[in-house]
């Protein structure tokens, strides 16, 4: 009987899709609170992970299928907490509840889920989903995570970013402008509070650490003296230290992945741990080998680093590194941008970017920042020939077949000029290019890029 009954909700639902309707397959998870970016009550939560959505283009008449048209979904999306467990089930934009048209948002139209909000919601509350408190320093902040990696392509804002992260550690959450958030920087710098430092190949221990330096004067043998110097790391770790209230100090670490990372931090990466800093219940001390001093971090000192994929992926990331840092992507988000003078751009960027992460991969994509301040044509035409259209050929190492490719198949952005093959036996039937960006594009260059042309390189030459 119970079978039946199930039976007949299950074509019940499926009758009622309708053409039209949204569409997604949901697979039901159960994962672990580390695995979320806050502490909850319980060890363990439902969610959902959308594998596929689509649109309804013909009703159910056979009490088996419907037709859908699916659509591709270019990243993992996952809805916490409130989960129905039925094999079909329908949100109804049309009711009153508040989270109905939040999943539909999220589902469809890819939004982000208010997390915050659905947690202080007592239909969650229900469920024993509830907030734990933070620890919090002296100043109220939320200390949350005190590593924390901001990683992505090129262009996805991690600097605009990491900025704002910064004032909001040091201050506490607060509205403000561009403007506001530069000029606190650099009064947080001019204190000491906030530190920047860019890694590279070649930066060492000695640089972030401490090294041995040539000293102020000789010795008393006349030989070059060399005394051990406080790298950045222990120079805002001091003042950290000695800052008395337990205000917030940031260093921030631009292009972290760049350096040889285990090499920069040396014996200090167990100091990165929260529980290891100062004060915490496993604090743990090392005695740096120039200046043999005792070391340890500060409870109050936050390490943030960005990271940009292009360069290199966190897969191969040294695995001492990722257990001690928190890491939250950057995607590009096409949905910041608008149309400008009838050029597209959201869909602009979701059309490069699909490309290329079909001719390399999600790494290697472009980001939504650069087109962020494009007011009219012009400025769009310009960020293409002097951003976006370089980085696409650095991509392929100067590959301008693919170039073309990814920029919709057609001659809109791109010419080229046929080579006549040098005297002699060189010739060997393969026709040979030069390609040459453009100096103006058409508003027809950008409707090419989104619906493509499948010349494989016949255009304009």
């Amino acid at each position: 009987m119970k079978k039946d009954n199930e039976r007949a909700l299950y074509l019940k639902r499926l009758k009622s899709m309708k053409p039209g309707d949204g569409i997604a397959i949901k697979k039901v998870n159960r994962i672990s609170r580390d695995e979320l970016q806050y502490s909850i009550s319980q060890k363990e939560v439902n969610c959902i992970d959308l594998l596929a959505i689509g649109t309804v283009i013909e009703a159910c008449n056979d009490d088996k299928t419907v037709r859908v048209s699916w659509n591709e979904i270019d990243h993992q999306k996952r809805w916490y907490f409130y989960v129905d467990l039925s094999i079909i089930w329908r949100v109804d934009p049309s009711d009153k509840k508040w989270w109905q048209t939040h999943l539909i948002h999220f589902a469809f139209k890819n939004g982000d889920q208010d997390l915050e909000r659905m947690l202080q919601d007592e239909t969650f509350n229900h469920y024993g989903y509830k907030l734990e408190e933070d620890p919090v320093d002296q100043n109220n902040n939320k200390n949350l995570h005190l590593n924390t990696i901001l990683y992505g392509p090129p262009g996805t804002g991690k600097t605009y970013v990491t900025a704002r992260r910064c004032v909001e550690l040091c201050d506490g959450l607060k509205e403000l402008n561009n403007e506001q958030i530069s000029e606190r920087i650099r009064e947080l710098q001019d204190n000491g509070r906030v530190e920047f430092v860019t890694f590279h190949e070649s930066y060492g221990y000695e640089d972030f650490i401490e090294g041995l330096r040539p000293g102020p004067e000789a010795g008393s043998s006349g030989a070059l003296r060399l005394v051990p110097v406080p790298g950045v790391l222990r120079r805002i770790a001091k003042r950290a230290r000695r800052s008395g209230d337990g205000s917030p100090y940031v260093l921030v670490i631009d292009e972290i992945n760049r350096a040889n990372v285990s090499k920069v931090l040396g014996e200090l990466v167990t100091l990165l741990e929260e529980d290891k800093r100062k004060g915490r219940e496993n604090e743990l001390a090392v005695t740096l080998p120039y200046s043999g001093k005792k070391f340890t971090l500060p409870a109050n000192l936050h390490v943030l680093g960005t990271m940009n994929t292009a360069d290199r992926s966190i897969a191969p990331l040294d695995n001492a590194l990722r257990r001690r840092f928190n890491f939250k992507e950057m995607p590009p988000d096409p949905e910041l941008l608008k149309e400008v003078d009838n050029i597209d751009l959201p869909n602009i960027l979701r059309k490069i970017n699909e490309r290329l992460e079909w001719f390399i991969d999600r790494d290697h994509i472009v980001g939504h920042a650069w087109l962020m301040g494009a007011k009219t044509k012009d400025d769009v035409d310009l960020i293409m020939r002097e951003k976006i259209i370089p980085l696409i050929a650095e991509y392929f190492h100067e590959d301008w077949n693919q170039v073309w490719a990814v920029l919709g198949g057609g001659g809109g952005f791109v010419t080229r000029t046929q080579l006549n093959a040098p005297p002699g036996n060189w010739n060997d039937g393969q026709p040979r290019y030069r390609w040459t960006v453009k100096e103006e594009f058409s508003p027809d260059a950008y409707s090419e890029l989104i619906n493509g042309r499948n010349d494989s390189g016949q255009g304009s030459d």
